[in-house]
């Protein structure tokens, strides 16, 4: 009896010390996150399925917005000491826009913010807006044993009156014990 317990607690301390993967992918359908209301899929020129959001009038290109998405509530290991690697492709179209990533731990009534994406800079000048610029985020931090991720996009107008606000996310992947 002692011989399969002990197998028993050896058996549940290697499952829950495998890593963790948590992937994303608009184009297989994979992701189970709440949107909101900007947020659509839509296939880009290559087949490719993202998650773009835009301004819906021009009352939003003036004055501004925030959006977001937000996962499901995600259960660590303790093992790894809630170490946790967020990583994910995207796109903004407008220089003053950005993104910005939170953690909300389930327990606690706060959002901590892990970090902010801008815009690349367009070095060309080109008024030309027709193909995004993809770029990869990745952020490493700490979580509680259970916790959502939320992503934050905000366009904040500007005199020169880009009239491009576009926001695109894919290929999201959520790796806990990352190496």
């Amino acid at each position: 009896m002692m011989k399969i317990c002990l197998i028993l607690i050896i058996i549940i301390k290697l499952v829950y010390s495998v890593q963790y993967n948590k992937l994303c992918t608009f184009s297989f359908g994979t992701c189970n996150w709440s949107i909101g209301r900007r947020w659509h899929i839509t296939s880009l020129d290559n087949g490719d399925k993202v998650l773009i959001a835009d301004a819906e009038s021009k009352e939003d290109k003036r004055i501004g917005f925030t959006d977001a998405i937000m996962s499901s509530w995600l259960q660590l290991s303790s093992l790894c000491s809630f170490d946790v690697r967020l990583t994910f492709q995207y796109s903004i179209q407008n220089e003053n826009d950005l993104i910005e990533i939170y953690i909300i731990e389930k327990n606690r009534t706060r959002m901590i913010s892990i970090g902010q994406w801008k815009d690349t800079v367009n070095i060309n000048n080109s008024l030309e807006y027709n193909d995004p610029i993809w770029q990869q985020g990745n952020v490493t931090f700490k979580a509680a044993e259970e916790f959502r991720i939320d992503i934050e996009i905000r366009h904040l107008p500007n005199k020169k009156n880009n009239p491009s606000v576009w926001f695109g996310i894919d290929d999201i992947l959520i790796e806990n014990c990352p190496i």
